[in-house]
């Protein structure tokens, strides 16, 4: 049995995005990750850290519920 995954909604990060005014490029100089990991938080499934999903959190003020989805069976999400 594998444990639930947890990821960023990237529709919901995408939209904070457009309405903050921010880039991917200040958001990730104020995450203290890569324009790169930005990208990847977006569009894979790949899991945040606990830190960051943190720092996510305090950024955008959005709750925990909206900005990230649990994954409970990665491969139903297309994922190996």
């Amino acid at each position: 049995m594998r444990l639930p995954t947890v990821v960023v909604r990237g529709d919901i990060l995408t939209s904070w995005l457009t309405v903050s005014g921010y880039t991917k490029s200040r958001l990730a100089s104020e995450l203290g990750v890569s324009k790169g990991r930005i990208s990847q938080l977006l569009t894979s499934n790949e899991e945040p850290s606990a830190h960051l999903i943190a720092k996510l959190m305090a950024l955008t003020h959005l709750p925990f519920e909206r900005l990230f989805k649990v994954v409970r069976d990665q491969q139903a999400q297309g994922q190996p």
